[in-house]
């Protein structure tokens, strides 16, 4: 099982980065280099997830109703708090469209907030590069999840593209499965904040 220690400093090249250089489920040979960061800034846990491709597939645009985000160029995290069996999935594209949803399982997920004030996913795309950035607030965090601090976590960040012209299947912490799911908390690494360090 892996392991990533959030940083303690604020979000920037200096922040070690989670490689997400799994790539399992589709024999297309397409693997692009993928990686996440993960900054805590006093009740704020920053994100950026940046992958080297270009031209990627962007369809679903911010605002768009129940986005099938991950059939375009995507990057996910996906997050559990204090061991509950729920977690969250947060699909972004390349677009800053993003899907970000609460329950136990594949079925029956509900739609949820856990950004921070005045804070939703965004996006960039560059020459050669694309990656998207959101801040999370572990209070609201807290509350999703029914506890009354955020003291640990475990996740899994994924880069995809079900429907892209090389469909590809990439993860952070391996999915010791034979069919394609991300929706598997069981294999979910550790994410360790600062103060557990």
């Amino acid at each position: 099982m892996k392991t990533y220690t959030v940083s303690h400093i604020p979000m920037c090249d200096a922040v070690p980065e989670a490689l997400i250089d799994t790539y399992l489920w589709e024999n297309t040979g397409y693997t692009p280099r993928a990686s996440a960061r993960l900054s805590l800034v006093g009740d704020t846990l920053f994100l950026r997830m940046r992958v080297e491709e270009s031209d990627p597939l962007i369809r679903y645009q911010p605002g768009d109703p129940n986005p099938r985000v991950w059939c375009d160029s995507c990057m996910e995290f996906f997050f559990s708090a204090n061991d509950k069996p729920a977690y969250v999935n947060l699909e972004m594209n390349a677009g800053g469209c993003y899907l970000c949803n609460v329950g136990e399982g594949r079925r029956g997920r509900v739609v949820c907030d856990v950004f921070a004030e005045n804070g939703q996913p965004s996006a960039t795309v560059s020459d050669g590069f694309w990656q998207v950035e959101a801040a999370l607030s572990l209070r609201k965090i807290a509350v999703l999840f029914g506890v009354e601090a955020v003291t640990s976590l475990r996740g899994n960040f994924y880069k995809c593209g079900d429907e892209t012209a090389l469909p590809h299947y990439g993860m952070w912490s391996e999915i010791a499965l034979t069919e394609a799911d991300y929706h598997r908390p069981e294999f979910f690494g550790s994410i360790l904040l600062p103060a557990q360090a």
